[in-house]
């Protein structure tokens, strides 16, 4: 017996559309993705829709995004269309309000999918990442020996940035014999662009190479990217041109796992949507969001070592490599000798890899902030008190002996003591827009500011009673410009 699927609800927000219903789509396919922008499978999917739109399209197939968020953040229309925009989403997507459209569909995970023949029935439904194949066989038999009208989105409105900053996710500070560079990861435009210390443009590192790129380390005279997109560490010469080069130190290019325990060639090595990297020692620590796990990467040889993390998604505390569980760890930062601290986005967690804990040979995961993978909110005070939203970055100042954690779904930069063990949020003069990176240089925190497009930069000597007086704000590469011959403040205070 055939299951009819109900219409989409009146009065959802579209974005690259106007309102659709299924009785005007009726005649064709229709592919359904229930996804929300914070989960790591649900962009690991994006290229897989997209292929099956260029692929099926044409012929009549309609694919349609169904956003049911995770996080309160996410409930917004703007920032759900901020995020069909930073992904180059091109197909409809419905801002599902309150999970009414998920659970007519009796949906249970992210991502999943849902495929409906001409007539709006139910033929099949699936879940997880993967599904690529099976999808384009269930498709093709739908449009078998049909012959329709190539599916148009008339919503849908490119956008290019290539004179500024898209959705610049993180920010790294270097110096070398020639001075102070900014290192920003310009991941909407798939390139690194470096500034003076002025906030001025210098060069731009890996266009055509990077794909959403995130998390910069200098080391020597290269720039190790993570090339989210691509499943891999790519190493950048900083080499003046045209003697430049890049090599890939770490990452076969797949979405997989890395065994527990093991070492293993970097060529070979899932490096599953690497999002973030540090020094530790004379090695590289990588957050691979994607695995749920924490890599260590010999820059050299590119040897990949399994620091921690299962492989399953969850908050669970003990051995680091055996029993620990994470959760899409998306920023990382050494804070002492024998520690590693790290964002756990999914659950809003900041957590620590203590290596010989306690002087027992034993390396452990201990959660400082974060409870479950839905326990959330924006909460100052204790360690115990303390609650965070979708955490993407962190960094550590010896001077203060503070971490200073992106907290990208509250919009706000937040302080945790390590001394104190308590949380606050910094008061800024200008506001945040999903911030997913920072960066501790000589006495300076740096902001990726996302949503805003640009880097924020202040001086902990500015902050009094968790205020700071006064930032500065970096546009670029070209930013100093507005209509090609009018200066805009870039740098200076606001």
């Amino acid at each position: 017996m055939a299951i009819r699927a109900p219409d989409f609800p009146a009065g959802f927000e579209w974005i690259n559309s106007n309102p659709l219903s299924l009785r005007e789509l009726k005649g064709r396919p229709v592919l359904l993705d229930f996804w929300t922008f914070c989960c790591i499978n649900c962009i690991h999917v994006l290229p897989d829709l997209k292929f099956l739109e260029e692929k099926f399209g044409p012929r009549g197939l309609a694919v349609i995004g169904v956003h049911s968020n995770k996080f309160p953040h996410e409930a917004s229309g703007e920032n759900v269309k901020q995020a069909v925009l930073r992904y180059d989403i091109r197909h409809p997507v419905v801002v599902d309000e309150q999970f009414a459209i998920w659970q007519s569909f009796a949906v249970r995970a992210w991502p999943s999918f849902v495929l409906l023949n001409g007539e709006g029935d139910v033929v099949f439904a699936a879940s997880g990442e993967g599904k690529r194949e099976i999808l384009a066989a269930q498709i093709e038999k739908l449009l078998h020996q049909t012959q329709l009208s190539p599916v148009v989105y008339p919503g849908h409105t490119p956008f290019d940035a290539k004179l500024d900053f898209r959705f610049p996710s993180k920010v790294h500070v270097a110096r070398s014999e020639k001075g102070v560079s900014i290192y920003v990861a310009d991941t909407g435009n798939h390139r690194v662009v470096v500034l003076n210390e002025q906030g001025r443009y210098l060069t731009q590192l890996g266009d055509g190479e990077l794909r959403e790129p995130n998390g910069l380390l200098v080391v020597g005279q290269e720039l190790l990217v993570c090339d989210s997109g691509n499943h891999r560490i790519l190493g950048l010469s900083l080499e003046p041109l045209p003697e430049r080069k890049s090599r890939t130190l770490a990452g076969a290019g797949d979405i997989g796992y890395l065994a527990v325990g093991s070492v293993i060639e970097g060529a070979q090595a899932s490096i599953n949507s690497p999002w973030d990297l540090c020094l530790f020692d004379e090695e590289v620590a990588v957050a691979c969001a994607g695995s749920h796990q924490l890599a260590l990467v010999d820059p050299k040889s590119g040897k990949v070592t399994h620091l921690a993390g299962t492989g399953r998604e969850d908050i669970v505390d003990g051995p680091a490599a055996t029993f620990a569980a994470l959760a899409q760890p998306s920023g990382i930062c050494q804070i002492e000798k024998e520690a590693l601290c790290f964002a756990d986005s999914e659950v809003s967690a900041i957590r620590l890899y203590i290596r010989n804990w306690n002087n027992t040979a034993q390396n452990v995961i201990v959660s400082l902030v974060g409870q479950g993978l839905f326990e959330y909110g924006h909460q100052d005070g204790s360690a115990r008190e303390a609650k965070l939203q979708h955490p993407l970055g962190c960094c550590y100042s010896p001077l203060s002996r503070c971490i200073y954690v992106a907290d990208s779904y509250n919009n706000a930069i937040r302080v945790y003591s390590c001394e104190r063990e308590t949380m606050h949020t910094l008061k800024l003069p200008t506001k945040l827009a999903e911030p997913g990176g920072v960066c501790f240089f000589e006495g300076k925190i740096f902001v990726a500011d996302t949503n805003h497009h640009r880097i924020l930069a202040f001086s902990e000597s500015e902050i009094h009673a968790f205020e700071v007086s006064a930032v500065e704000e970096f546009r670029g590469p070209f930013g100093l410009f507005t209509d090609g011959n009018v200066a805009r403040p870039n740098g200076a205070f606001v």
